[in-house]
């Protein structure tokens, strides 16, 4: 067993971590674990306030140093020095965090690993002193073309990563995310293909001018396409994106035609393709093997895309939110009957006492659910099997029917962890019943294979640790992997993991003077960590005086992980092998109350993971009142707002791109600018926070409508509105009739169903 240790010494001294894997039980992990160093830890504030220091593993002093007179050598056009200092500089650990760029003002600071900060420091060479970046080139480039030439002979894409990562503005850095590109396409990791070609050309970054819209939006939303095909083909500096490529633009821009066109998405598609045959109507070259005018071959496509068989998107609820990316807008019509076809009761949550909640300066009622009646169960459904659990037991009921599906226990039960993986003491320096934070219940399953954390999520005030365990599906839940244990109380799962066939993603925290989140990565083989990156470290609300529970969960698109730690980071994080590909520090702000109304509904945000649409990541922190919008393969901010007060469920993007918020009430933002729709008539839905109905629970998106659980004068009901203007669709749907009460939404092919506070309930419909 290897031992995790931690010096800890007063808060005016440094902090040493000798980080170690610590999971019990398994030999010899490869496993991803930096020794970093910590500044100085400032006094802890009191009350409600936050600390606004976060800490990241970021470069040293010296290198800082370094980059602070490459600065000032490129201000004096001391070119040659600049390079000089810039070699040295590489010769350093490149995957190390070095701040890009700041915003003072708004309070956002972005980060990223230092090979690419370096390269944001060649790009003014390319204009300001040509001879320069053709010395720096003389230098890197013998590496370079031995990367680049062997990768080519080998098929090994691990070179191509190096070499964009240790030598981008290499004269092969350009081919190098080329070749990445075109190999995505042809193993269909479509997001991770644009990616790659988005980089070759400043002009495929997200357009600067005033508008800040994509240049197929704005071709969607009836711009013409000859005016956005001159921004397209106008200069632009981009210090993420290759210094000089000699790749015409037109051909990487073919490319992104094509990689709409495999992914499914015609609208898009179609208006990339309508900007090329005005910017390059007769261009001509390669493209998915064959040779001619790309504006006839790509047309030809799109039309023959139409008969292409349909890929098949599963139709099931297999994580929260019902997709790794956390937006799902179904296509199912949904019709809900009167009466539920079966019932199965929930494990109810015991409430704590509200007197934390006074000291903290939370809300004193909650946003989107009962104050005493949590809303907590988030079932999944696969394979004709709805999969639930709650702090120490999984269960399985036949969607059809509700009986159970493996067990002879009546509620269904499976696997019960008091019996399995034993308990551990771990309560210190708790409050009885006072806690920050609502337990939640969510898992996730993909390839038969079904995931979750059983046990505490507090790690402060836990009784049980927490553990992370993998069930097949194929053989009535016997045990995949785990239980794997975190060693010690002041470590815990977050939440339910991400996983596929191979591999298992999942967030914990270390909880010491500060909380320190990281990502980890699991073999679903054999359960043994592959990897574990720690993001940021930072004051938490309850400074571990009381019991506090976290609930932060990954998101998953292509093969990056985007987190939201709530801690004042997010990240991206290579799925791969856990490289922090950007990382963006915002504001952070505690539940101060401006006046004796405000009720900081943002502070108690939990089950808010990022967002992915398109190229955004969306963001709804629970410490800061900001919503706000991030470049998908950059970090860059696009916009942010604090307009939407008692948001605390992000459910997606639906028709005309809008993100559909919720909490006490609707909201409609236009997921491009974050700005309040002006299609929707009344936004928010009722316009007043004090009116009924008020939601309860988690909605959804489907068949162009928004599904929207509350209670209106002490009935649960469920609203359903038009996404596009949120008009009523129908009569509210009254679930109180056959009492069942409002609570989270799910839906799949002929079945909805409402998990409640204490009572699942299932109804069928025709599909």
């Amino acid at each position: 067993m290897l031992l995790l240790l931690r010096a800890i010494c007063s808060p005016t001294l440094c902090l040493l971590l000798i980080a170690a894997p610590i999971l019990l039980g398994q030999d010899n992990p490869r496993i991803r674990i930096r020794v970093f160093d910590e500044n100085a830890i400032d006094g802890f504030s009191s009350g409600t306030e936050l600390s606004s220091t976060v800490y990241i593993d970021d470069i040293g002093s010296e290198r800082k140093g370094q980059l602070e007179r490459i600065h000032q050598f490129l201000k004096n056009e001391q070119w040659t020095e600049a390079v000089d200092l810039l070699m040295r500089l590489s010769e350093n650990d490149l995957e190390e965090l070095a701040l890009l760029d700041e915003d003072t003002a708004l309070g956002f600071a972005r980060y990223k690993p230092l090979g690419r900060v370096v390269n944001r420091l060649i790009v003014p060479l390319v204009s300001d002193s040509p001879e320069t970046i053709s010395n720096y080139r003389d230098r890197i480039d013998p590496l370079a073309k031995r990367w680049f030439e062997q990768s080519q002979i080998k098929h090994d894409k691990q070179l191509l990563w190096r070499l964009t990562n240790d030598a981008f503005n290499s004269s092969y850095g350009d081919d190098a995310l080329l070749a990445l590109g075109d190999a995505a396409l042809e193993e269909g990791r479509y997001a991770d293909g644009r990616r790659s070609f988005r980089l070759i050309h400043a002009s495929l970054a997200w357009p600067l001018n005033q508008k800040r819209l994509p240049y197929w939006v704005r071709v969607n939303r009836g711009e013409v396409p000859s005016a956005v095909a001159r921004d397209l083909r106008s200069t632009r500096t981009s210090g993420d994106a290759y210094a000089d490529s000699d790749i015409p633009l037109v051909d990487v821009w073919a490319r992104l035609v094509l990689t709409s066109i495999l992914e499914g998405n015609r609208q898009r598609a179609s208006a990339e393709l309508a900007i090329l045959k005005q910017a390059w109507p007769n261009a001509s070259g390669s493209i998915a093997g064959k040779q001619g005018v790309y504006a006839t071959m790509l047309s030809q496509m799109i039309t023959s895309s139409h008969a292409w068989p349909e890929e098949q998107d599963s139709k099931d609820w297999s994580t929260f939110a019902g997709h790794s990316s956390r937006n799902r807008a179904s296509d199912i019509e949904i019709d809900i009957p009167v009466e539920p076809i079966w019932r199965s009761p929930l494990t109810a949550i015991a409430a704590s006492d509200h007197s934390a909640e006074r000291r903290y300066n939370l809300p004193d009622e909650p946003s989107g659910e009962k104050r005493d009646e949590p809303c907590s169960h988030f079932p999944i459904v696969v394979n004709g099997r709805v999969l639930i659990k709650d702090e120490s037991k999984m269960r399985c009921l036949d969607l059809a029917t509700g009986e159970p599906s493996w067990s002879s226990r009546k509620d269904g039960s499976f696997f019960e962890s008091l019996n399995q993986i034993g308990v551990v003491a771990g309560r210190f320096g708790n409050q009885k019943n006072v806690r920050l934070g609502q337990l939640r219940f969510t898992l996730s399953a993909s390839h038969d294979i079904a995931t979750a954390t059983i046990g505490s999520h507090q790690g402060v005030g836990g009784h049980v640790n927490s553990a992370l365990i993998g069930f097949n599906l194929e053989s009535q839940g016997a045990i995949q992997f785990g239980p794997i244990n975190v060693a010690g109380p002041q470590w815990s799962f977050q939440g339910a993991p991400l996983n596929d066939k191979q591999r298992c993603w999942i967030g914990m925290r270390l909880r010491e003077n500060t909380a320190q989140d990281y990502v980890a990565c699991f073999d679903v083989a054999t359960g043994n960590e592959l990897w574990r990156t720690r993001i940021c470290s930072a004051e938490t609300l309850g400074q571990n005086v009381i019991e506090a529970t976290n609930n932060f969960l990954l998101t998953k698109h292509g093969d990056t992980l985007f987190v939201s730690t709530h801690l004042g980071t997010v990240a991206a994080v290579s799925a791969t092998d856990g490289e922090i590909r950007w990382l963006m520090k915002y504001r952070r702000r505690g539940p101060k109350r401006e006046n004796l109304t405000d009720q900081n509904w943002y502070s108690i945000r939990d089950l808010t993971p990022c967002l992915i649409h398109e190229d955004l990541v969306i963001v709804a922190p629970s410490d800061s009142k900001q919503i706000f919008a991030l470049h998908r393969d950059t970090g860059e901010l696009i916009w942010q707002t604090s307009m939407p007060s008692d948001v605390t469920q992000v459910l997606g993007v639906g028709a005309d791109d809008h993100l559909v918020l919720s909490g006490r009430r609707l909201w409609w933002l236009d997921a491009y600018t974050g700005r309040r729709s002006t299609k929707v008539d009344v936004n928010p839905f009722p316009s007043d926070a004090k009116t009924q109905p008020t939601g309860v629970g988690r909605g959804l998106l489907s068949d162009g409508k928004v599904y929207w659980p509350v209670v209106e004068n002490e009935e649960s009901k469920i609203y359903v509105l038009n996404q596009s203007n949120g008009k009523p669709s129908r009569q509210p749907i009254d679930l109180s009739a056959n009492d069942v009460a409002s609570g989270n939404l799910l839906v799949v092919p002929g079945y909805f169903l409402i998990a409640g506070p204490s009572e699942l309930a299932a109804f069928k419909f025709d599909d």
